[in-house]
């Protein structure tokens, strides 16, 4: 599957994932508690912005499922982990965006209702399969329906928030690489 990235490809997506896995991880646990349930946002919006930049970017099926595998393994090295169920995870985020991009017809976010669409699709399904599959499976940790749809809902809408922006953003990066 590598074979089909450029070095260039590579390095961008290592670059980004990068910035998720380390900066706006540091950035989300370190400012979290002070939204309370909002604190989410700090961390979805940003990886959505940066999902879109790589899906414009690289523009090869897989990026974002060898983006958000690069995001976990940066963070399993830098923040260090023994729960390696968190590689499925972040890579089944991948898996839904690529799919999603197969669906339709290989569009990389071209359109900002795509990019959203992605962006959406990918935050709520991270945080759906948080609060219903690992907190539950992995750490024994319940939390109520009612607080868990919240937070998929936030999650939401930081994708809508970040997919916008992201798409923005990307159609400047992508017009200046060209």
């Amino acid at each position: 599957m590598l074979e089909q990235f450029t070095t260039i490809d590579l390095v961008t997506i290592a670059l980004l994932a990068g910035l998720i896995g380390v900066v706006f991880r540091w950035f989300w646990q370190t400012f979290n508690d002070l939204l309370g349930p909002l604190g989410g946002l700090l961390f979805t919006i940003p990886t959505a912005v940066l999902m879109i930049i790589a899906l414009q970017i690289v523009r090869k099926p897989g990026t974002a499922t060898l983006l958000f595998t690069v995001v976990e393994l940066v963070a399993l090295v830098v923040w260090g982990s023994n729960i390696t169920v968190w590689m499925g995870w972040y890579m089944t985020e991948g898996i839904i965006v690529d799919i999603l991009v197969l669906l339709f017809k290989k569009d990389y976010a071209d359109r900002r209702s795509t990019a959203i669409i992605y962006a959406v699709a990918r935050s709520a399904y991270a945080y759906w399969m948080f609060y219903f599959f690992f907190a539950p499976a992995v750490w024994k940790v319940y939390y109520a329906p009612w607080y868990a749809w919240g937070e998929v809902g936030i999650a939401a809408i930081g994708g809508l928030i970040g997919g916008a922006i992201g798409y923005s953003i990307a159609k400047k990066v992508r017009g200046a690489m060209i």
